[in-house]
């Protein structure tokens, strides 16, 4: 998991970070603000699962079948 803050906003956000197929995915869990880091733990554990199964939450989130 990654934190990144952006210059702009100066907003820091937790993201997952992974390869699916022969793409790298950077999907936001949380804005820290918000969550706490055991709480983006646990939404990264969540998300990891189907990307180690090669399912990508991304494309399922915007194509459900």
């Amino acid at each position: 998991m990654s934190t990144k803050a952006s210059i702009r906003t100066a907003t820091k956000t937790y993201r997952v970070v992974k390869g699916v197929g022969y793409q790298s995915r950077r999907i936001k869990v949380g804005d820290f603000t918000t969550i706490t880091l055991e709480e983006a733990r646990h939404r990264a554990k969540n998300l990891l699962g189907p990307l180690a199964s090669g399912i990508d939450p991304i494309k399922a989130r915007h194509h459900p079948e």
